[in-house]
């Protein structure tokens, strides 16, 4: 993930204070919500907008924040904020002895809680279905504000797919001046068939790693 210096910093916050309040104006009647970000394809940067996100969520705006790590192909998350994920939200879903409590962690230097949707390298697409997930969001929602999922690639497997339906809205992130509009195209139209409410897209990496918050729909 990306370290910036102080200028980069403080324009990443601002910016992802205009992020925020974006999806706050679309979301207003939900006072608690889940919003899953997904890329199209790999490397464009969802774990690293995922943190900031987050971040800026509970520092600036006084929010509780789970971030669920939704990548089992990297877990990067987790590593990245030193939680050992020997519990996951599948294994308390499949084992009514596992307390949800036992999937939550403390992120290491922070007042954030991570938890991973699953085992490293485990399929989340047909073993979660959209109702299960919905109802164990409600359930985390009566703990946290605010859920941030980072999802696997929407064209590189179905496992983020499978979770659009089930959180309140998606955001779409791009890499700026690297992913092609088709590709981004076909990653929206994947996004809207599994019924993912898209609140709109973050173009990542431009100069200083500052996000654009831009429209609704491509």
């Amino acid at each position: 993930m990306s370290t910036l210096d102080g200028t980069e910093q403080l324009n990443m916050m601002q910016d992802m204070a205009i992020l925020y309040q974006n999806i706050d104006h679309l979301l207003l009647n939900m006072p608690k919500r889940a919003i899953q970000f997904i890329a199209s394809r790999t490397g464009e940067g969802t774990s690293f907008i995922v943190r900031e996100f987050a971040s800026l969520a509970k520092n600036s705006f006084g929010k509780s924040v789970l971030i669920i790590d939704g990548n089992t192909r990297n877990l990067a998350l987790c590593a990245f904020f030193g939680a050992s994920p020997d519990i996951t939200l599948v294994d308390v879903l499949a084992n009514p002895k596992l307390q949800i409590s036992e999937a939550l962690h403390k992120a290491n230097n922070s007042d954030l809680f991570i938890s991973a949707i699953a085992q490293r390298d485990a399929a989340v697409y047909g073993v979660l279905d959209p109702n299960t997930i919905r109802d164990l969001l409600n359930s985390l929602k009566e703990q946290f504000d605010l859920i941030v999922i980072d999802s696997a690639p929407a064209l590189s497997t179905a496992d983020g797919l499978c979770i659009s339906s089930s959180v309140d809205g998606v955001v779409l992130v791009i890499e700026a001046e690297n992913t092609r509009w088709p590709v981004a195209e076909e990653a929206k139209d994947r996004i809207a068939m599994h019924g993912g409410n898209l609140l709109g897209i973050v173009l990542n990496k431009r100069q200083y790693y500052i996000p654009d918050f831009i429209y609704k729909h491509l």
